[in-house]
């Protein structure tokens, strides 16, 4: 494992990303997905991983979590013990599935209104 000292504090820098098999082939299939969405989880995967460090931080990773990237929901799971992020899936957003009321926030974005 790839570790490096920081400040005093040994931090490790290895972190893992591993994707559901049909996660992976939906990265696959657009270029550039699979690079962004590694790098997305990852930097949340630090920050989390900090976050839990503190006095205090309890982080609740049981559940899965949903990041939207461009037009894709991705859900994944973090391993705060292993440092790594597991994806469960990854499809295309469909804008039906949103409920009204994010819907019309998104909206409201579009139009350029605060």
């Amino acid at each position: 494992m790839a570790s490096r000292q920081n400040r005093g504090h040994h931090r490790s820098t290895l972190a893992k990303v591993f994707a559901a098999l049909d996660a992976s082939i939906e990265m696959g299939r657009r270029p550039g997905l699979r690079a962004g969405v590694q790098q997305r989880l990852l930097n949340i995967l630090e920050a989390t991983l900090q976050v839990a460090r503190l006095p205090g931080g309890a982080v609740d990773d049981a559940a899965p979590l949903v990041l939207r990237l461009d037009d894709y929901e991705v859900t994944y799971s973090l391993d705060l013990d292993d440092a790594a992020v597991h994806v469960l899936s990854i499809q295309p957003v469909d804008e039906r599935r949103i409920p009204t009321d994010r819907a019309f926030s998104r909206n409201l974005l579009k139009d350029g209104q605060p």
